[in-house]
């Protein structure tokens, strides 16, 4: 019987994914990406040593880059139809223009270049420490990806720390509606990255 059921659900999710559009099936596939890849960030670089000092230190380069190294390794085994970029420099693109665009340089993006209907996630990053209007800043930055720039998907990563911390910084923004302007939290997914090992989990609304 627990056999029978178990086919019974391959074939259910089989006959979901077929029904899904091209576009769903890249997304959820992304999603699985980036919480695999992020359980590979090895400790040295979410806490980075640093010679001379008695305590490592959140350097949020370093944990970009490394995250960034991960997708594109996992994504070309996976065979993700999507080219992944850091840092793109948005400043005078012809399209992506506007409040909290214009020179804007996502920390990731994943997308096919000069197709604005393939952009399918941009994603900023922040160590455990960050204030809450430097959260905010980066949520306002996603807001305006989905919803001016065409792109499916966004996140916010977190990475070290206590989430109840991240759980305070984001509950204060959307309370203070200086903090929370511009911000629709309905369009982007927010991540948390505990330690090396992990992989990131997502936190919900209610703050």
């Amino acid at each position: 019987m627990d056999t029978l059921d178990s086919v019974t659900d391959q074939a259910n999710t089989r006959i979901h994914m077929d029904r899904m559009s091209q576009i769903q099936k890249d997304l959820c596939a992304w999603h699985n990406l980036l919480v695999d890849a992020s359980s590979k960030v090895a400790d040295c670089y979410i806490l980075l040593p640093i010679a001379g000092k008695t305590d490592s230190e959140y350097r949020e380069r370093v944990y970009c880059y490394e995250l960034y190294h991960q997708l594109r390794v996992l994504g070309e085994e996976r065979h993700l139809p999507y080219v992944l970029g850091g840092e793109i420099d948005k400043a005078g693109h012809p399209v992506i223009r506007g409040p909290y665009l214009d020179r804007s340089k996502p920390d990731l993006a994943a997308h096919r270049p000069g197709r604005m209907s393939h952009n399918l996630s941009v994603v900023e990053i922040k160590p455990a420490g960050a204030t809450a209007p430097q959260i905010a800043d980066d949520l306002r930055k996603l807001t305006a990806f989905r919803s001016l720039a065409a792109y499916h998907s966004a996140y916010f990563i977190l990475y070290g720390g206590k989430k109840s911390a991240f759980h305070r910084a984001l509950h204060r923004i959307a309370g203070d509606p200086a903090l929370a302007r511009d911000v629709d939290f309905g369009l982007i997914r927010l991540m948390w990255h505990q330690k090396a090992g992990m992989r990131a989990s997502e936190l919900r609304p209610p703050f």
